[in-house]
C-alpha cells in the first residue's frame, strides 16, 4: 500500500533542508574568513547569525500554521452560518 502525500510534512522537510543548507553555508564562511579574521570570531559571528537565521525561518512557519488555523476557523464559522455568505 502507498502511504497518501503530506504537503505539509513535505513543506516542513523542505524548510528544514534549506535551514540545513543555509548553516553549512555560514559555517563554510567561516571557516574560509576564519584564516584571515580569526576562527574565533568568525564562528562566533555565524553562529549568531545562524541563530537569526533559524529564528526568521521560525517565525515564517508559525505565521504559516497561524494563516492555516484562522481560514480552518473562518470557514468552519461560515459553514455553520448557512451558505448564504
Amino acid at each position: 500500500m502507498k502511504r497518501k502525500a503530506s504537503p505539509t510534512r513535505d513543506y516542513f522537510k523542505l524548510l528544514i533542508f534549506v535551514l540545513l543548507l543555509i548553516e553549512l553555508i555560514l559555517f563554510f564562511t567561516a571557516l574560509v574568513f576564519g584564516r584571515i579574521l580569526g576562527y574565533r570570531q568568525t564562528i562566533i559571528a555565524c553562529f549568531w547569525f545562524g541563530i537569526v537565521v533559524a529564528g526568521c525561518v521560525g517565525l515564517i512557519v508559525c505565521a504559516n500554521v497561524a494563516v492555516i488555523i484562522l481560514k480552518r476557523l473562518t470557514l468552519t464559522i461560515r459553514g455553520s452560518k448557512g451558505d448564504h455568505l
